[in-house]
């Protein structure tokens, strides 16, 4: 199956997707051909995802984390590369 993927899954990755559209789970990443292969394995099917900013604000509204800590964990995940600088909370 082609989905014009810019590179090949990781094994992790692959192993999530297939976990998630076998379960009808919520996957949680950023990377956008991951979401491109969910898409394709799900068709017309709508499957559900959020993105990891979003999870952290929905992790803050919900008091599972303060807003505080949100930026931090975000701050975190971007100084090991992760790409979105945009940090959950503006402070």
């Amino acid at each position: 199956m082609q989905l014009g993927l810019r590179t090949p899954l990781g094994p992790g990755e692959a192993a999530c997707i297939a976990i998630a559209s076998k379960r009808d789970w919520t996957i949680v990443t950023d990377d956008n051909d991951a979401l491109k292969a969910l898409s394709a394995l799900y068709g017309d099917r709508d499957f559900s995802y959020e993105r990891i900013r979003k999870l952290l604000i929905r992790a803050a509204v919900e008091n599972l984390v303060t807003e505080a800590e949100a930026n931090r964990i975000h701050d975190s995940m971007v100084s090991y590369g992760f790409w979105d600088s945009q940090r959950p909370f503006d402070h």
